[in-house]
């Protein structure tokens, strides 16, 4: 048995600042109270090595600072009286103050206030806790209360709320026109009509839940599918007059279908993820995230370790098959071709593509026989004429009245085409048409 695993039997509780062991827990915990102790623990701190008892004394024997600092506190805790913030020289007076009446009276008045602090203490504390107790309970009953009331006034707009069938249209006014004999042909009249329809109908697994969900946002909530905007008021403000009730239900209604078909929403919001969950508990994406089948061999199993004298032969027909074709340089190392057949080419030589050349060059006389054509009114005014209604021509006085009057019929030709732009493109708003919109531009 090693000297080590000795010392761990006979000492085994032990000091790591002060590298000490101890053969009891009381001589253990007596040590962590002691200055070696605190001393030593400061030099680990400051990454040094901790230092022995022995030299530990000497140095409080060199400095003679610890003795004499501890003589004095001891003294001046021994000859002073708390109670009646005194002290004195010598321990016979002070024994004789402790016997006096004056200390005694002191004391007693003292006991007595600490007492009287301590009840008051526990009663503000009872108080206390009676009071936030109470506090509590009200917060809880009002907001009981609060939970119940919305809970009441939810019941009564689902009561009050106008029904629209399965197979009746969402947005038709009229109770005679909107009735459809499945749903199927419910859709195709709202795309037709309307140009609503339901993104992503591959993945749709509950196409009946999707349109009475829908049902119940514009019929109970009266909320735009597109831009969120409500028309039911508040739902706070809702009187006990249950007729009142279903009346504003059915106006609040009405001002939604009015809203979305005046604005073209019609549509579901579907650019948004949070637009998109909302409507997730109807759709079921997992087919899309399914990994592709690679293609793989049946006598694929387990790989064995061959030689390096061995051979193996490659069929590199069959891997080159499933390769898809990889782009190759054209005619230069400039122009990179694709699969496709589209060239393309370096950023180099940017400068080059950007070039408008004619496709033949020309020489000066050719050059010179090319001319812009002129304006009819240009024309006329270098003759001094002015072209005036039903094909006629007036003469001017001279060539500058022909031109102005030119520029005038000009100005104002040109203005009619832009006023006329401007009201084409104020009654058709791009992408909305109902008949030919797109499912994937919106």
């Amino acid at each position: 048995m090693s000297e080590s695993t000795t010392t761990a039997q006979t000492h085994p509780y032990t000091c790591l600042a002060c590298s000490l062991a101890f053969t009891t827990p009381t001589a253990q915990r007596a040590h962590y109270n002691s200055d070696l102790h605190r001393y030593n623990s400061k030099r680990r701190l400051v990454g040094l090595e901790p230092l022995p008892p022995n030299q530990f004394e000497s140095k409080l024997l060199s400095n003679n600072f610890k003795s004499t600092t501890t003589n004095i506190n001891q003294h001046h805790n021994i000859n002073k009286c708390e109670s009646c913030k005194k002290s004195f020289a010598s321990e016979g007076a002070y024994s004789t103050h402790l016997n006096s009446k004056k200390h005694k009276s002191i004391v007693s008045q003292n006991d007595h206030i600490q007492i009287n602090l301590s009840k008051l203490k526990v009663h503000d504390d009872l108080e206390g806790q009676t009071k936030l107790k109470k506090d509590i309970n009200m917060n809880e009953t009002n907001q009981t209360t609060q939970e119940i009331q919305i809970e009441k006034l939810i019941e009564n707009r689902i009561k009050t709320a106008p029904i629209i069938g399965s197979t009746e249209c969402l947005f038709c006014t009229s109770h005679k026109s909107n009735q459809f004999k499945d749903l199927d042909t419910l859709l195709d009249h709202m795309l037709k009509v309307h140009g609503f329809f339901l993104p992503d109908q591959m993945y749709l697994k509950d196409k009946l839940g999707l349109i009475q969900f829908i049902s119940d946002r514009l019929r109970i909530w009266n909320i735009c599918l597109w831009c969120n905007l409500g028309f039911g008021g508040n739902i706070g403000e809702m009187n006990d007059n249950f007729q009142k009730q279903k009346d504003l239900a059915k106006i609040g209604l009405e001002r939604v279908r009015k809203h979305m078909c005046d604005k073209n929403h019609c549509k579901l919001a579907w650019d948004e993820e949070k637009d998109r969950l909302e409507y997730s508990d109807f759709f079921d994406y997992t087919d899309s995230h399914k990994p592709t089948n690679n293609k793989t061999n049946d006598g694929e199993g387990e790989w064995e370790d061959e030689s390096n004298n061995s051979t193996m032969e490659i069929d590199s027909n069959s891997d080159s098959e499933e390769l898809p074709k990889a782009p190759s340089f054209g005619t230069t190392p400039y122009e990179l071709v694709l699969p496709n057949g589209t060239k393309l080419g370096h950023r180099s030589l940017q400068h080059i593509y950007k070039q408008n050349l004619l496709p033949y060059p020309l020489s000066n006389s050719d050059s010179s026989m090319i001319r812009t054509p002129k304006h009819p009114l240009t024309i006329l005014a270098n003759q001094a004429l002015i072209p005036s209604t039903n094909g006629q021509i007036v003469k001017a006085r001279n060539v500058g009245e022909a031109k102005e009057a030119g520029r005038h019929i000009r100005e104002f030709r040109d203005a009619k085409r832009r006023e006329a732009f401007k009201t084409r493109i104020g009654c058709t708003s791009g992408n909305n048409q109902k008949h030919y919109r797109d499912p994937l531009l919106q």
